[in-house]
């Protein structure tokens, strides 16, 4: 029988001047329906506001409740590292301090990650609130998160639950400085691991006009390529040249503003890589061909018109050529 002294959840929760929103996030995880959790928060050096004053008033009713000041700037990715290792719980569930889960969130990732012993990171569905309102519906099927994370991340990283021992055992922890620290992880993780969602939303996510600067749009779109770069090589053996490379970016759509005889030539150039991407895969196997077919084909829609439909429906591909 299990001791439910100790928590089986372990939140990590890093914060950087945090006071206008943590209150909200604490008192989401407090209201979780799913009690044995404990929550972590990593409050960076500088900050300076009263964002560790707030969370002294809940730790002094909640023992659940542990703050983590550093004593020297980390970053967020060695902040969310030393969240990991101070964890006691077997899963690791990740919240940001502005965001919030709904009340049946850990309940519901805790059952899915008993019940399937090989999923190793789950994610839920996520609301969009604040400069624009949508839902972000990551697909739940393992196969088709995954062979998406090749391209995209594809994934709603303040909603994740993910198991410990399988990031301790095999040294998978974010990467220093890296400005897509999510996105770098998840390319490491596929091959320890599966990937899934559960499809509910059980996550909010506020957006506001400073969640992404133009500065760092243009790293995030250059370490973005060199990750799904690196992921063909490693799982597909695929080789991308230069040329080929900047259709690789998640926010940058080199044909979708183009137009006569360099728009056709940007065609042919992508129909390539694409086209190589698909027969190392069959070589490989390692994605279902429809399944793959089908995020090769939105990979060129998201590339040509800078539509992103990869949570779509998975149609019949009969033909390699239905794909453009």
């Amino acid at each position: 029988m299990e001791n439910r002294c100790e928590p089986i959840v372990s939140v990590v929760l890093p914060s950087y001047n945090s006071a206008r929103y943590i209150a909200n996030a604490i008192e989401s995880v407090i209201n979780q329906t799913y009690p044995f959790w404990e929550l972590i928060v990593i409050n960076e050096f500088d900050s300076s506001d009263d964002t560790a004053k707030i969370v002294g008033k809940y730790m002094a009713s909640d023992g659940r409740i542990r703050l983590y000041q550093n004593d020297k700037k980390l970053g967020l990715a060695e902040s969310l590292n030393r969240g990991i290792h101070l964890a006691r719980g077997r899963y690791i569930a990740r919240m940001d301090a502005d965001d919030s889960s709904y009340v049946d969130r850990f309940k519901k990732q805790v059952c899915y990650l008993d019940r399937h012993q090989d999923i190793a990171v789950c994610g839920t569905w996520q609301k969009h609130y604040g400069k624009r309102e949508w839902i972000h519906t990551p697909p739940e099927d393992a196969e088709k998160c995954m062979s998406i994370l090749l391209f995209d991340c594809n994934l709603c990283h303040s909603t994740v639950m993910m198991r410990k021992d399988v990031l301790e055992s095999n040294n998978l922890f974010y990467k220093k400085d890296s400005v897509v620290e999510d996105f770098e992880l998840w390319s490491r993780v596929i091959e320890y691991g599966k990937i899934a969602n559960v499809p509910e939303v059980l996550g909010k996510y506020f957006e506001s006009d400073d969640n992404i600067t133009f500065s760092k749009m243009e790293q995030i779109n250059k370490e973005s390529a060199e990750i799904v770069k690196n992921s063909l090589k490693h799982y597909l053996g695929v080789t991308v040249n230069n040329e080929e490379l900047p259709f690789l970016m998640e926010y940058k759509y080199p044909l979708a503003e183009l137009s006569g005889i360099k728009r056709l030539y940007k065609k042919r150039v992508l129909k390539r890589l694409i086209h190589k991407i698909y027969l190392a895969n069959i070589e490989k196997n390692m994605f279902g061909d429809n399944i793959m077919k089908h995020v090769l084909h939105y990979l060129w829609i998201r590339e040509t018109t800078g539509e992103i439909g990869f949570n779509s429906e998975i149609e019949d591909y009969k033909h390699f050529s239905d794909i453009f």
